[in-house]
């Protein structure tokens, strides 16, 4: 840990404190769209996944690799639609892999997805090989998708035991997705779930409910006397009434964008610190308080006499020469103390 003189540091502690201790100013609103927050209840991504073979490989293939051979040949038989004998895999040019892709929602038939493939084998590098045609099934067991193609390296942070196709499968069949219910309900999704916003998301809706319900048709009777379109229905959902006039699919699609484009005042949300110990990162969201505390840490003394951000402690630490390593220390040792409002988050 880098110090300051054993002279100079009692001089500037008392400033640190005093500046610490002041009080502080809320985080200013945060105005964003709801599309930014929240999205439409069936509109996810879809995992794939299938087992197939990677051909080509110079001699770092799974070899005469025994799990290989008795564990998947039936099922490489299976997808393949061929007889594969366990000593057809007998091949240091050849590895068995597991394909996994995701399916966005709204894909459509001849769209191309990112593969990834990696070995449970024995093969000791993909990179170079071709992937034969591979079936990719979702969970209901059902074929969405076919891979093939050239591997390539999936990026230095991997191991060689995986790598990656670049648009190396093609949708083959659409995933149905129910934008609306049979309650004529929208649901959105909040991508952080608060009951904060999900309150403010559902009032920005409603402040805009007249051009809403207006654009395009005649404003109903009946959306006269019910005053609201949308209500929060927990912390993460937000039900949105569809009006008559949007209930066809076309009309649907152009509700759904005008609400989506509903800006929306984020006035409070959930406190929290993220720490990546490995990386020495510290993500510290701008309304974190630390109640009044004593610390000591080492020949560092500091006393903080009324509530101060953390943002702002952090900042005048580190002036004082404290590194990271040390930081994160304190920063947990005040969240156990109960002297934390917020969420620790230590990965």
């Amino acid at each position: 840990m880098r110090t300051l003189p054993r002279l100079l540091l009692p001089l500037l502690l008392p400033l640190v404190a005093q500046a610490v201790a002041l009080a502080q100013e809320e985080a200013p609103p945060v105005r964003t769209r709801i599309k930014d927050i929240a999205k439409v209840r069936g509109s996810r991504d879809n995992p794939l996944q299938g087992l197939g073979l990677v051909v080509g490989l110079n001699g770092t293939g799974d070899g005469d690799d025994v799990l290989t051979s008795t564990k998947y040949s039936h099922l490489l038989a299976r997808s393949f639609k061929t007889d594969l004998k366990p000593k057809d895999l007998e091949s240091k040019n050849l590895a068995v892999v597991m394909v996994t892709a995701v399916l966005p929602p709204y894909a459509h038939e001849g769209d191309a997805l990112d593969v990834t493939v990696a070995s449970p084998g024995n093969a000791s590098r993909l990179e170079g090989g071709v992937l034969l045609t591979t079936p990719l099934k979702g969970p209901d067991d059902r074929v969405y998708a076919v891979a093939q193609g050239p591997v390539v390296d999936a990026s230095a942070a991997t191991h060689a035991t995986v790598g990656r196709i670049p648009r190396g499968a093609t949708v083959e069949r659409e995933l149905e997705t129910v934008m609306a219910g049979e309650d004529d309900y929208v649901y959105l999704v909040l991508e952080q779930p608060d009951f904060t916003t999900a309150v403010q998301v559902s009032e920005a809706i409603n402040r805009d409910r007249r051009r809403l319900v207006g654009l395009g048709g005649p404003v109903g009777d009946e959306w006269e006397d019910e005053g609201v379109l949308a209500l929060p229905k927990d912390a993460g959902t937000v039900m949105v009434k569809v009006p008559p006039y949007y209930r066809d699919d076309f009309r649907l699609t152009e509700f759904i964008a005008k609400v989506e484009q509903i800006p929306v005042t984020v006035v409070d949300s959930e406190a929290r610190v993220v720490i990546n110990q490995r990386t020495k990162t510290v993500v510290i969201t701008g309304d974190v308080v630390v109640q009044p505390v004593a610390i000591t840490h080492g020949t560092l003394q500091l006393s903080i006499v009324d509530g101060t951000l953390l943002a702002d402690l952090v900042r005048d630490l580190r002036a004082l020469g404290v590194g990271p390593d040390d930081l994160i220390q304190m920063i947990q040792v005040i969240a156990r103390a109960g002297k934390l409002n917020a969420r620790l988050v230590v990965m």
